[in-house]
């Protein structure tokens, strides 16, 4: 089964498997450029996508792989070790690039 969460979603992901979130130094709000260090199923290229949150995930646990920070956020897409399993810190559904992102993901 394959899973995305989103902003809020992805912060719980993190903190089930045993990972931690923090209040952001400032309501992150508005466009941001996402920088993809490892290509993956759902994202290959840098994005320019839409913030809105107040708390980001501060460390994630063993299981779960980063595939992309930003400026003001350290794990803007985090993934499942090995399986379909995503998030994002942004809200890929108010971008064109978010909504290519959301695309891939549904069709794998």
């Amino acid at each position: 089964m394959k899973l995305l969460g989103i902003c809020y979603g992805a912060e719980i992901l993190a903190l089930t498997l045993g990972g931690t979130i923090k209040k952001s130094k400032s309501l992150q709000k508005g466009h941001e450029k996402i920088h993809i260090f490892k290509n993956d199923f759902i994202s290959n290229e840098n994005m320019m996508v839409v913030e809105s949150h107040g708390f980001e995930i501060s460390k994630i646990p063993n299981l779960l792989i980063p595939l992309a920070k930003s400026n003001n956020c350290e794990y803007e897409i985090i993934q499942y070790e090995k399986k379909p399993i995503f998030g994002t810190q942004f809200h890929p559904e108010m971008s064109t690039d978010g909504h290519n992102l959301i695309e891939k993901f549904c069709s794998l």
